[in-house]
């Protein structure tokens, strides 16, 4: 798995303008790439506020926004797009999981 920005155990964290583009298209058959990017991921995170962030998912296969166990944070002004539609296994857009 190929993450173009990962935060991590990041309480308060603040981010005022991030701009995410080119991803790492990821590989077909099996290995890191088969499962392919992530463009934005905050995990273990909590009480952070995001603004400004712009996930550009063009020609990239995978999440372009995923949280995990990332809790009471605060997301202002935050766009994906380009991502692909339709993927069983990865799907479009903006994923939360508690």
């Amino acid at each position: 798995m190929w993450i173009a920005v990962w935060f991590e155990k990041q309480g308060n964290l603040s981010i005022n303008g991030l701009s995410i583009s080119n991803e790492n298209q990821g590989a077909s058959g099996n290995g890191c790439l088969y499962n392919g990017a992530f463009g934005f991921e905050l995990q273990a995170s909590p009480t952070s506020t995001i603004t400004n962030l712009t996930v550009d998912a063009a020609g990239a296969y995978g999440r372009p926004f995923k949280t995990s166990a990332a809790r009471y944070n605060t997301f202002n002004s935050s766009t994906v797009k380009n991502a692909v539609p339709g993927l069983q296994r990865h799907q479009p857009g903006i994923l939360f999981l508690a």
